[in-house]
């Protein structure tokens, strides 16, 4: 058995979950580690099924990053819309985020086909590991949340508004 802690109106949850998980040809199906003998993303994952209520791992898809970090860590947390440019107050809090070691995640829409030319996958998340200002543009690395841990480095310029 494996215990979880997860963060909501103000309490800790516990949620106990088991080691049986979804697989297909002896592979897991859902969140797994590039590590073959590492399955805790993977545990946590059904832990976080369970504490939402959901009835599939399926429901999960489309969900809130902000949410799911508040969850998580019983931090605060800040929605800010990006669009295509960023605004000087918009960059200035995401750098004091930045340098405050906070987590951000930069979340795209799943409807807007123009995410594919900023070479972000639709309805998608990517981990924030830095922020800076180069010239009229504001640059943004990120990291790509999927499948596995750690996947390619983004770079993403917005222009400044």
């Amino acid at each position: 058995m494996f215990w979880f802690r997860f963060w909501q109106f103000g309490d800790w949850y516990d949620v106990v979950v088991d080691d049986r998980l979804p697989t297909q040809h002896r592979k897991l199906v859902f969140l797994h580690s590039n590590e073959p003998d590492e399955f805790w993303p993977a545990l946590l994952e059904k832990a976080y099924v369970k504490f939402c209520g959901k009835q599939n791992y399926y429901s999960l898809a489309g969900g809130h990053a902000d949410e799911a970090l508040e969850n998580l860590t019983g931090g605060f947390t800040q929605l800010m819309n990006l669009t295509y440019s960023v605004t000087d107050e918009a960059f200035s809090t995401m750098l004091d985020a930045y340098h405050y070691d906070s987590l951000m995640v930069l979340t795209t829409d799943i409807l807007d086909n123009r995410i594919s030319e900023m070479n972000l996958i639709p309805g998608h998340s990517y981990a924030v590991i830095s922020v800076h200002s180069v010239s009229e543009y504001y640059a943004i690395g990120c990291l790509e949340c999927g499948g596995e841990l750690v996947n390619s480095l983004k770079q993403i310029l917005f222009q400044s508004a």
